[in-house]
Parts: C-alpha cells; sequence; structure tokens
C-alpha cells in the first residue's frame, strides 16, 4: 500500500471566484474522486490543519489517500493536475509505501 500527502494553500485565483464557480468545480472534483475510490483509493483524511502545531508545514490544508500502489499515485497526480487543481491551490505532496518504524530507522542508521 501507499500512502499520498497533499498539502495545499489557497490561491487568489480561487478567492476570486464566485461561490456558484467555487461550488461548481467543487462538484467536479467529488465526481473525479468517486471514480478514484472505485478504483482502490481511499481518504483517511481532509483536514484543516491546526495552526497550534509544533513547526507547521505552512499550508492552511492537507488530506491523506492511501492507495494500492505508487502507479496508481502517479495517475492521481496527473488526473489533479488535469482538473486545473494547482491553477486554484498551491500545494506541495508527499508520498510513499507504507513502512514500519524499524525499517525506516534501519535506513537512517545506514545511511
Amino acid at each position: 500500500m501507499y500512502l499520498y500527502l497533499e498539502l495545499w494553500n489557497v490561491r487568489p485565483a480561487w478567492l476570486a471566484l464566485s461561490v456558484e464557480q467555487r461550488a461548481h468545480y467543487i462538484e467536479q472534483v467529488n465526481g473525479a474522486m468517486q471514480g478514484m475510490f472505485s478504483a482502490g483509493a481511499e481518504v483517511l483524511t481532509w483536514s484543516v490543519t491546526d495552526a497550534a502545531t509544533d513547526r507547521p508545514a505552512g499550508q492552511g490544508y492537507f488530506a491523506v489517500w492511501k492507495f494500492p500502489d505508487a502507479a496508481f499515485a502517479r495517475q492521481f497526480e496527473q488526473q489533479v493536475a488535469a482538473a486545473g487543481w494547482y491553477d486554484y491551490f498551491e500545494q506541495v505532496n508527499l508520498a510513499g509505501a507504507i513502512s514500519t518504524p524499524q525499517a525506516v530507522l534501519g535506513q537512517l542508521i545506514e545511511l
């Protein structure tokens, strides 16, 4: 399994849209997400970041997805870009195979 984290802030282009335009765009995003769920994606959370977090990343919103594999994540990235998401949101992503603390700590030791 593969985890995928999206962290984003709103761009001025999003704020320039009317509420109706935003709602229409979100309806399209929701429709695309349904296809992802059918293909094996799982949302663990979509959240507003906690401003009291120590050493915050700086983005106001985040999502955590679980995908079957890295190839699925690459398809997801293509769909997000094609949907124009990055026109409205400044985003960074994190991704990786699900692992264990022991495996990652062992890798750190071996650097």
